[in-house]
């Protein structure tokens, strides 16, 4: 009959212990994915190494040409099957690369979003090159932190009201007239509003519905 494991029995088991694959089929299951590729696309033929430094065709069901790259997938290095040369994800891929005039070696550096909708179907979105990306999200930064500038600016400018500086000001004045004062929309004061009561540049009492300047 069957026995419990004994220390020695434990000992020794042997065998090899096998870690998270770095190769990557994308699935439905995965939802929308970010990628950014470290290699171009590669062609790997039956009898070919491959990008993980294995000869592929060395199976009966490895006997058809596929196509992969090296990329971070979600922020993890993969190596991301793009299948055969019928797979609807390479030829879907390839018509968003001829959207964005991008050649193959055009990929490694750039980012995009992946999402397997069905077995022959995909959404791609291409989101720009590594660099061009980093420009933009500081750009914004940059123009934020421009507009609390001309916020603060027009605050001080406020202060010089000796009313204002001692009974405050309602939220929604508030808004407006540094919205004037600072030739910003409303939506814009209003959207950075948060950042200045963290700043203690004002602070908002609740019960009176008022701005007071700091």
């Amino acid at each position: 009959m069957a026995k419990k494991l004994t220390p020695e029995d434990f000992k020794n088991i042997k065998g090899k212990v096998f870690g998270e694959s770095k190769y990557k089929v994308l699935n439905v299951d995965d939802g929308e994915v970010d990628i950014e590729f470290l290699s171009t696309i590669y062609l790997v033929e039956p009898g070919d190494e491959d990008l993980l430094g294995n000869i592929w065709g060395n199976k009966e069901s490895q006997n058809w040409t596929k196509h992969e790259a090296k990329v971070l997938f979600n922020g993890k290095e993969k190596v991301l099957s793009f299948g055969g040369i019928n797979s609807a994800l390479i030829n879907t891929f390839k018509a968003r690369c001829l959207e964005n005039n991008l050649q193959p070696d055009d990929l490694p550096g750039t980012k995009w979003k992946f999402k397997k909708l069905s077995p022959i179907k995909y959404e791609i979105t291409y989101l720009g090159k590594k660099e061009t990306v980093q420009k933009k999200e500081k750009k914004v930064e940059n123009k934020s932190d421009d507009e609390i500038g001309t916020i603060v600016n027009a605050i001080e400018d406020l202060k010089s009201d000796s009313n204002i500086a001692e009974k405050g000001i309602s939220r929604e004045e508030f808004v407006k007239v540094i919205a004037i004062k600072g030739n910003i929309p409303t939506e814009k004061v209003q959207s950075h509003l948060q950042t200045l009561f963290d700043k203690k540049i004002i602070t908002y009492n609740f019960s009176e519905d008022k701005i007071y300047l700091n």
